[in-house]
């Protein structure tokens, strides 16, 4: 686990792939994206499910991160998104705070 600058940069990097993510993708494209446990897989995108991708069957456990190609075209996106200028900083201090209280209710020692 990194260091709270580490943690903060990859919450941050994660909301902006979102947001490209969102503006990308319609119903019906095609998307190749890693799913646990590291395996690529090709799916009909069909709809968003909070932060995660829904595919034409159901699943919706796809992470916009993750994405590797959009019908046919290879997709950095984590270059996508490190170039993104949309501010998410309220969103990455939200998550964090999150985390925090997750991690005192486990009983572990917050970063």
């Amino acid at each position: 686990m990194g260091n709270d600058t580490e943690i903060r940069e990859q919450i941050r990097l994660y909301f902006l792939a979102e947001i490209v993510a969102k503006r990308l993708l319609k119903s019906g494209d095609r998307v190749r994206a890693v799913k646990c446990p590291g395996t690529e897989r090709t799916f009909s995108f069909s709809h968003w499910a909070g932060h995660w991708m829904v595919s034409k069957s159901g699943i919706d456990d796809y992470s916009p991160m993750s994405i590797r190609r959009i019908n046919g075209k290879k997709i950095d996106m984590h270059a996508m998104a490190s170039q993104c200028t949309d501010d998410v900083s309220q969103k990455v201090e939200n998550a964090l705070r999150q985390r925090r209280e997750r991690r005192v209710a486990a009983g572990t020692v917050p970063f």
